[in-house]
């Protein structure tokens, strides 16, 4: 019972560690990259997303808490690195 709850925390830990750091890559990336229009900043987000989910599962951890987190991160911090026109981009397709 005591190595199912320690496996079930360390998979929890290391997903959202995970998330953490592919949700500030990302953010990194918006700020310092120079896209030619709005579709090149939107499939950046959605890519760097689904990376992090896809590079978890692959290694058998929770993708869901991944993609949970850095999806928070990016929402948080790369939302005010985005151009005007990718705010509305992203808005509408979500």
């Amino acid at each position: 019972m005591g190595k199912i709850i320690g496996l079930s925390i360390l998979d929890l830990l290391l997903s959202t560690l995970a998330g953490i750091f592919i949700g500030v890559v990302g953010s990194l990336i918006l700020k310092y990259s120079k896209f030619l229009n709005a579709i090149s900043e939107t499939l950046t987000i959605y890519c760097v997303a689904i990376l992090g989910y896809y590079l978890i599962e692959a290694l058998h951890y929770s993708g869901i808490i991944t993609l949970f987190v850095s999806s928070l991160i990016l929402g948080s911090y790369g939302w005010y690195n985005l151009s005007e026109r990718s705010k509305v981009s992203i808005a509408m397709n979500l």
